[in-house]
């Protein structure tokens, strides 16, 4: 896989981070599920009024084509690990140094095991191709 592929992976994995999070602070408006199942017309209107909801859509548009684009040009027991492993990275390193989650070792271990098990999924298929 190519550094730009890896490059791409890495842009998908911020952005869905990005979209995941203004999707979820769009949703804080609604203090439980019972005000959306009272009122569902008006909850979807005022869930439409939100930015933070949109930017989380656009965010997922864009993956969207980021990710055509890897299907044409990386083989998918490749480009998924990748996405796994980016994601996966991008998703401690936020939780711990930004959003001050506590961390442990069995998380940590979970983090090295997930990524160890990526790499041997993306790299694993050249030496059965070469069989």
């Amino acid at each position: 896989m190519s550094v730009l592929s890896w490059f791409i992976s890495l842009i998908m994995s911020a952005l869905l981070i990005g979209a995941q999070i203004s999707i979820k602070s769009s949703l804080k408006i609604f203090p439980s599920l019972d005000i959306v199942r009272a009122q569902p017309f008006h909850s979807v209107f005022v869930l439409a009024c939100q930015p933070l909801f949109w930017l989380g859509i656009l965010l997922s548009g864009i993956i969207f084509i980021l990710t055509l684009y890897q299907y044409m040009k990386a083989p998918l027991n490749v480009f998924v690990p990748s996405i796994t492993i980016t994601y996966t990275l991008l998703l401690a390193l936020g939780s711990i140094f930004i959003l001050r989650e506590p961390f442990s070792w069995k998380l940590g271990l979970g983090y090295i095991l997930m990524v160890a098990a990526s790499i041997l999924i993306a790299t694993g298929h050249t030496h059965a191709l070469t069989k």
